[in-house]
């Protein structure tokens, strides 16, 4: 069994205005999905790339964090109703 590390993550979404939206709720998905790499930055960090790891779809977004990381997504348009609370599978 491997070594446990502990990370501290921040995820940034940037969103836009219902008005001024220029992407659609698939865009959107697929963005939380992180599946694209070119959707998200990182900061005191690197992408990797894309990983197999995943808990769905077909691939995950692969990071090596530095310290305390931030990810922030490209601008996602309105994403219509959503839960209160979110969470993120880290491997």
């Amino acid at each position: 069994m491997g070594t446990l590390k502990s990370v501290l993550l921040g995820v940034s979404l940037v969103f836009a205005s219902t008005t001024s939206a220029v992407a659609s709720v698939q865009d959107a998905v697929s963005t939380l999905g992180f599946e694209t790499v070119n959707e998200w930055t990182i900061r005191n960090g690197t992408v990797i790339g894309s990983s197999p790891n995943r808990t769905q779809g077909a691939a995950a977004l692969a990071i090596r964090p530095s310290g305390y990381t931030v990810l922030t997504s490209r601008l996602l348009g309105p994403l219509g109703q959503v839960m209160p609370t979110v969470s993120f599978d880290c491997f």
